[in-house]
């Protein structure tokens, strides 16, 4: 067999094996004291997502019913969540917001994005994968 012919067997595999990315979520790095839970790499994690902040901070305050901030002006020192909270309940919040609002619920794909629609007052997920959009 030829060098040409091999090397057009491997471009035909290489067509046709799929290649499934996966989303690696960091392990949120979570202390909690007497009275806070403090989330100190949540930026790692809104970068893996590619959500804005604003959007993921809501989302914990409604979803945890309590009052959620950044500790600093910059995201990368951590959120800080009133009362305490466990890792476990956290780490659920995490994968629903995921499920809800990274996942294309058409596709599954996580190569999406969303964006704020100000006549509709709601954020429009679009998918790169599947061309979907929708409010969520």
């Amino acid at each position: 067999m030829s060098f040409e012919t091999r090397l057009e067997e491997v471009y035909e595999r290489l067509e046709t094996d799929v290649v499934t990315d996966k989303l690696v979520i960091p392990n949120p790095n979570i202390e909690i004291t007497t009275t806070n839970t403090y989330w100190h790499n949540v930026k790692d994690f809104l970068r893996k997502v590619k959500r804005p902040p604003k959007h993921f901070i809501d989302f914990l305050a409604e979803q945890l019913g309590t009052e959620v901030t950044q500790k600093t002006s910059k995201l990368s020192d951590g959120l800080i969540l009133i009362k305490k909270h466990k890792k476990q309940k956290i780490v659920q919040l995490i994968e629903k917001y995921i499920n809800e609002n990274v996942l294309c619920k058409y596709c599954h794909s996580y190569q999406s994005k969303i964006k704020l629609d100000p006549s509709i007052r709601r954020y429009i997920l679009t998918c790169n994968n599947c061309q979907a959009s929708y409010s969520i």
